[in-house]
């Protein structure tokens, strides 16, 4: 059976077109989210206060990133973060700073927005790491965090290719 690359022929047997074929509202839909997740990914930028980023006072990143050893969720990120990460703070809270403000900034400009999608992902999981079980976390930003991490995970995977013919959403595409 002989197949082509035109969206048309690459519907093959009543399934959808490629990934990149989305229609209007699809595109509308996932520019909306990239908007979104840009701008909350600035906002958290935004509460890190260089130079000590919390470590004297021990409040702001320093305190959300000591919840690790506190109320350990994973024992290699617990362990992680104890013997690499607190050890050099400073150096730490300025990388995440600058991951998160080009993070949020590449997001809104549409620059990179795989890429970043899945660094959105990793920060996701490591804030998830830090800040699953502390009391105080319970009840605000912790019921969001699967959303938020969701939500960065589809846009890094919404078309990325797999052998076999079929994108990461499960849709069909042409092989030649």
């Amino acid at each position: 059976m002989a197949t082509t690359t035109t969206p048309e022929a690459a519907v093959i047997e009543g399934l959808p077109a490629p990934a990149g074929s989305l229609d209007r509202f699809g595109r509308l839909s996932l520019v909306t989210l990239r908007i979104t997740l840009g701008l909350l990914w600035l906002t958290n930028a935004g509460w890190k206060r260089p130079p000590d980023f919390g470590e004297a006072s021990g409040s702001g990143l320093f305190r959300f990133t000591s919840f690790a050893i506190e109320h350990p969720v994973f024992p290699p990120y617990t362990w992680l973060v104890e013997t690499v990460v607190l050890p050099n703070f400073r150096v730490f809270g300025w990388v995440v700073l600058f991951t998160e403000a080009l993070l949020g900034a590449c997001l809104l400009l549409g620059l990179l927005t795989r890429f970043w999608g899945v660094v959105g992902v990793a920060m996701s999981l490591a804030i998830a790491l830090s800040e699953r079980l502390p009391p105080l976390q319970r009840r605000t930003s912790v019921p969001f965090q699967p959303i938020h991490t969701e939500m960065s995970g589809g846009l890094a995977m919404r078309s990325v290719r797999f052998p076999f013919g079929k994108s990461a959403g499960g849709r069909a595409r042409a092989v030649s």
